[in-house]
């Protein structure tokens, strides 16, 4: 994908999106690079709140890149297709801790990071609007 954007305010990214609560996912896609080491992109219907009179449904690519580690828990019971809470963003020494499974509270430890059925450790993330497509 081209074109992406560097995030560098992860508070202003979130609040663009209303912080991906009640989102769907349509994807996700784990690539190994030779460059950024492991990407792992993330394709979300999701409302767009860049012009707060004009809220709308759109799909947003969001890029992790230079993943250190990566968690997707998945079953019958727990699926992580639809992100209810949110997604949380928060530095850990080198790191950016991105949650989007659910755990409870805003700020987090490591270890609490890791326990959550869906997260990642990355270097950077960026992404790209595009418009909104039903997921099939």
């Amino acid at each position: 994908m081209d074109n992406l954007i560097v995030v560098n305010d992860y508070d202003q990214f979130l609040k663009r999106f209303w912080f991906f609560c009640d989102s769907v996912v349509q994807s996700y896609e784990v690539r190994y690079t030779e460059g950024s080491g492991i990407i792992l992109n993330i394709l979300i219907n999701t409302r767009d709140y860049s012009d707060e009179e004009n809220v709308e449904w759109v799909c947003a690519f969001v890029s992790l890149v230079g993943v250190e580690e990566y968690g997707l828990k998945e079953s019958r019971k727990l699926s992580n297709q639809v992100i209810s809470d949110g997604i949380k963003i928060l530095q850990f020494a080198g790191f950016i801790g991105v949650e989007f499974g659910g755990y409870p509270d805003s700020t987090f430890t490591r270890e609490d990071l890791q326990s959550s059925p869906a997260y990642a450790l990355c270097k950077s993330i960026n992404y790209r609007v595009m418009p909104y497509v039903e997921s099939a």
